[in-house]
Parts: C-alpha cells; sequence; structure tokens
C-alpha cells in the first residue's frame, strides 16, 4: 500500500511540510510506503481551459512542459493521498489551486481515476481561512469520488504550535488522520 503527499507550500521545510512528515511517518509507523511530493518545484502552468482533456478523454493534459501529469501518474497508482496547502489569504495556495483545476478537469474527462482511493486534507493556518483552504481541498477530493477520511476536531493545523511535541493537539490531530487513514486502507486490502 502507498499514500502519496502533494504539499501545496512554496517553502520547502515550512509548517506545511512539517504537518505533511507526521502524517507519513505514522503511516510509515503502520507499515504503509508514502511518498512527498513538493508542487511548487515543478512550477505548474494554469488550465487554460482548452478542453483537450474533454477532448482526448485520455487521463492526460495536453500541457506536458511541468510535472503536473507526472504527480496525476503518481496518485492514481497510489492507494491514498494527502493534500495539504498553507492559507496565505483565506484559501489554499495558488501553487495547489493550479494543480487542483488541471488535475480535476483531466480526471473528470477521464473517467474519475481516482474513485474509492482514501484521501485526507490539511489545511496550515496562522490566521484564518483554514476552513476554506481545508473544504477546497475536501471537496475537490469528493468530486473525483474519493473517500475522505478526517479527525476531531477538523485537520486545521496552525503554525503557531509545536508539531514537535508528541502530545501536542495538532500532532494528535495529524495521527489520527493517518490511523483513520491507515484503517480505511486496511479494510481496502483484506
Amino acid at each position: 500500500m502507498k499514500v502519496v503527499a502533494l504539499n501545496g507550500s512554496p517553502r520547502l521545510l515550512g509548517n506545511t511540510s512539517t504537518a505533511i512528515s507526521v502524517v507519513l511517518d505514522e503511516l510509515n509507523k503502520n507499515g504503509i510506503e508514502t511518498e512527498h511530493i513538493q508542487v511548487y518545484e515543478s512550477h505548474i502552468s494554469p488550465c487554460n481551459h482548452c478542453n483537450s482533456c474533454e477532448i482526448r478523454g485520455d487521463g492526460r493534459c495536453v500541457i506536458e512542459d511541468d510535472n503536473m501529469n507526472n504527480y496525476l501518474d503518481e496518485i492514481k497508482l497510489a492507494d491514498g493521498v494527502v493534500m495539504a496547502s498553507p492559507v496565505y489569504f483565506n484559501s489554499c495556495t495558488a501553487q495547489i489551486k493550479m494543480f487542483l483545476e488541471r488535475a480535476g478537469r483531466v480526471c473528470q474527462f477521464g473517467n474519475f481515476p481516482l474513485k474509492d482511493k482514501i484521501g485526507a486534507a490539511i489545511a496550515i493556518q496562522e490566521h484564518s481561512g483554514g476552513s476554506n483552504a481545508y473544504a477546497e481541498l475536501v471537496n475537490w477530493m469528493l468530486c473525483n469520488q474519493m473517500v475522505v477520511v478526517g479527525s476531531s476536531p477538523i485537520c486545521i493545523i496552525s503554525p503557531k504550535i509545536s508539531l514537535e511535541h508528541e502530545k501536542s493537539g495538532d500532532a494528535v490531530i495529524l495521527k489520527t488522520v493517518a490511523n483513520n487513514m491507515t484503517r480505511q486502507l486496511l479494510k481496502r486490502n483484506l
């Protein structure tokens, strides 16, 4: 079993990366292979609404000069997907939005290749907008007919709280998401 995490932060070693690492470490402890993809490194181009994905229907975007198709191939092969974004102004970052728009259209017209995969979302907020970013990520997964796991409270993390401390509230939330994801993955592979 494998879970791929897409990091929507432009910071390679920021709070979003730390939060993803907590989830992936817990998944690794549970025997699940993981991969962490830094979306920003590819400088993904925006969707130009050319409708090639609709016309072709092959599950690929016609824009081939970035890694969006490669990232999409990785999550198509995975059993689960974690999507995470910091909140800079009341929503997901532009980097992850460009992926969501292009991959969403490609998946919609490519027969929903992510259907029934297990998904989880993480939003990192310093001030406000975490619920908007979290909802955007979850809605994208639901539109792709994925099964989304969560936690209570939902996975909106504050960068001011240390994730290094095993029992911090945010670390517990992230580990709960990982364990809920593990449980669903194991049910699927019985």
